[in-house]
């Protein structure tokens, strides 16, 4: 009988509105043995699925590494998905025994060209049958130097009527996979599984979250793994409109499900109407989680930024502020009398960038708390009072495929700022007008901005001359081996 509701419950949301998800914050239990620890952490895994699928979750989501705890070295806690192994058979037990897809992150081995084995960190798909449908290889590794990076973008579809694109951890900042993925016109929802370390002021695990999700017009389900003394943890439920129903980072070392029905679309969202009007969605929970063991790490060299003072004596402040060929549009109302012995600044910045030892391109404009008066003081966690009535930052930037922008928004809490609307306009001349805006009054603002990574150089024109060099050069070795 209670399979027969269960398929009937499936029945009434594939043609319905939403489907129900599960995403679990999990703190990994480490034992004496690799197989022991990853046996106790399949156990909890059983548990967790027995509870949510009391409430008619479809689709449950696990974080990276959580099988396996944190490791360096993945030889002894691997498994070779060409075998039967007992931990793919426990996931397909559990997988057909209640009904639901369960995406898991593993440490994966295969022996390639013969004899070499290399190792991936790996996302599986299990389906209610308990098939594994999907099998996503992390593409941008983070301190993981003895796994190899996976190649191919990976999609998957449900019996519930959504098709999910999915990639891990810092895949998230990278082209691709992360905006390849949504090459695939029928991906609406994307699945990802991290084990992220919150880096402020531009890398807060929430913050990029739903920066991401915002931004691309796309349902986000994202679970993390839990450590908050090593600032990792952070996870939630992202609908395409900027919403989220659930989201949850806390201190304590414990699991946390989240489960939410998920609105379906028939395909991305992606803001193209710039407006100070409130879009419409889910009420957001006003719950502040508890933070203070919670380990947040500052990666920041304020040298290399543009800096613009805010004078919290003033109602309105409204200027530009540029950094090389990228300039930024700051709109600010200030609720008045203002607490001028608190500090914000302006701040833009074009070029290099280093996160997790590998160099990125950047491009970042931002309203920053500090907690004094140095450029070195900003972005930390802080406490402010200072109230914004509105706050508005656009720029003008070039139409391209090779960067891309989400909205960088953070509280003192460590999440993003609830009201806020986000867009990309495009004109006929080759030109994309981004912009953030807030449509309530906020307090406790910690980061308020816009942050690009390029796929290429920061300078998109040089990126283009190197590309057209390349062709050349190609062009007159061809002529010699024809001549």
């Amino acid at each position: 009988m209670r399979y027969l509701f269960v398929a009937i419950g499936a029945l009434l949301f594939h043609y319905g509105l939403a489907y129900k998800a599960a995403v679990i914050e999990y703190y990994s239990e480490s034992r004496d043995t690799p197989s022991d620890t990853i046996l106790k952490n399949l156990q909890n895994y059983r548990t967790h699925i027995e509870k949510v699928r009391d409430q008619g979750v479809e689709i449950i989501v696990f974080p990276e590494y959580g099988l396996t705890t944190l490791v360096q070295d993945p030889e002894e806690y691997a498994i070779d998905l060409a075998n039967d192994t007992k931990i793919k058979t426990e996931l397909s037990d559990m997988a057909q025994e209640h009904a639901l897809y369960i995406v898991v992150n593993v440490l994966e081995k295969s022996k390639e060209d013969g004899s070499t084995t290399k190792y991936y960190n790996t996302n599986l798909v299990f389906n209610r049958n308990g098939d594994i449908i999907a099998k996503y290889r992390k593409i941008n590794l983070n301190n993981e130097p003895k796994l190899t990076p996976g190649t191919e973008l990976v999609t998957f579809a449900t019996n519930f009527g959504v098709n999910f694109g999915l990639f891990t951890g810092a895949d998230i900042l990278h082209h691709n996979p992360s905006r390849s993925i949504l090459e695939f016109d029928n991906v609406t929802d994307i699945i990802y599984p991290t084990a992220w370390v919150s880096t402020l002021p531009f890398y807060s695990s929430l913050t990029v979250q739903r920066g991401y999700a915002q931004a691309n017009g796309v349902n986000l389900l994202a679970a993390n793994y839990a450590k908050a003394k090593d600032g990792r943890g952070g996870s939630g439920i992202y609908l395409y409109n900027g919403k989220y129903p659930e989201i949850y980072i806390d201190s304590s070392p414990s699991s946390k499900p989240i489960v939410q029905d998920v609105t379906k679309i028939d395909r991305r969202q992606k803001p193209t109407t710039c407006s100070s009007i409130s879009p419409q969605g889910l009420p957001i929970p006003d719950d502040k989680p508890k933070l203070a063991d919670f380990k947040t790490l500052k990666k920041f060299d304020a040298s290399d930024y543009t800096f613009k003072d805010v004078d919290l004596s003033k109602e309105q402040v409204s200027t530009t502020v540029c950094h090389r060929q990228f300039c930024c549009n700051f709109n600010l109302t200030i609720a008045q009398p203002a607490n001028t012995a608190e500090f914000f600044k302006l701040m833009v910045y074009s070029g290099k960038s280093t996160l997790a030892d590998e160099e990125q391109n950047i491009r970042v404009c931002s309203l920053l708390a500090c907690k004094d008066n140095s450029k070195d003081s900003c972005g930390e966690r802080a406490s402010s009072t200072t109230k914004f009535i509105r706050i508005s930052i656009g720029s003008q930037v070039e139409s391209d495929n090779t960067t891309f922008y989400v909205p960088l928004t953070l509280n003192n809490d460590l999440r993003p700022i609830k009201e806020t609307s986000y867009c990309e306009q495009s004109d006929s001349n080759n030109a994309t007008y981004i912009q953030l805006n807030t449509y309530r009054t906020q307090s406790e603002v910690l980061v308020f901005g816009i942050y690009g990574t390029s796929a290429g150089s920061s300078d998109v024109n040089a990126a283009i001359r190197h590309s057209t060099f390349i062709l050349l050069l190609w062009l007159v070795i061809a002529k010699f081996i024809v001549l």
